[in-house]
């Protein structure tokens, strides 16, 4: 299991703006996440630290403190299968209810910062995905050493290495957008704590 760094340094282009309207602007889009909150930094006066906040014994607020939602297990075969025609596809130890799109490394380390997924970083994705369609999202995680994936790739094709479950998501447009977009966000992931890997924040663009 992936676990991100529990804050985010943010460094102020003052020749655009100052750090209080970042501060202003940051705390606005912090809302809906309680469990976070804006620091000016003492030293450097152009940085602004995103924190997890304290509870009152001392505790770091638990971002999975909401009641989780019940979901199918991961691994679970339902009644009316969606991989008739991959019959080896359970004992390579992909999902059977949910079909699986597969981004590369940075991508998966960019969702466990809070970001969705975007287009760029969609390698490889099951067969008829279509918009709306709630999917489960891995990264794959090969050395640089490694053989690369080529984009775009079925993946029943894909020959499976290291790859890491970040959660949940839906699909905002169909499989042959993924791959035919050159920008766009592919897959939005789950905000809840159950269904996905890391907590939950608001996407920070750079």
């Amino acid at each position: 299991r992936k676990h991100p760094p529990a804050s985010t340094v943010c460094r102020i282009n003052r020749i655009l703006t100052t750090r209080d309207e970042v501060e202003v602007a940051l705390e606005d889009v912090l809302k809906p996440y309680p469990h976070l909150h804006v620091l000016k930094h003492n030293v450097f006066d152009d940085v602004l630290c995103i924190l997890p906040r304290i509870s009152r014994d001392g505790q770091k607020m638990n971002y999975n403190a909401k009641v989780p939602v019940p979901v199918p297990a991961i691994s679970e075969v339902n009644n009316n299968p969606l991989f008739s025609g991959w019959p080896s596809r359970k004992e390579k130890g992909w999902p059977m209810t949910h079909r699986v799109v597969l981004c590369d490394r940075f991508c998966g380390e960019a969702v466990l910062r809070g970001s969705d997924i975007f287009v760029r970083g969609i390698l490889a994705a099951d067969a008829n995905i279509q918009a709306g369609e709630t999917v489960a999202v891995y990264a794959d995680i090969r050395g640089p050493n490694e053989t690369a994936v080529s984009r775009g790739l079925l993946l029943d094709r894909y020959l499976v290495g290291r790859c890491v479950f970040l959660g949940l998501g839906t699909s905002a447009c169909s499989r042959n957008e993924f791959f035919r977009s050159s920008h766009g966000v592919g897959i939005v992931m789950s905000k809840n704590p159950s269904q996905r890997v890391g907590p939950c924040l608001p996407p920070l663009s750079g």
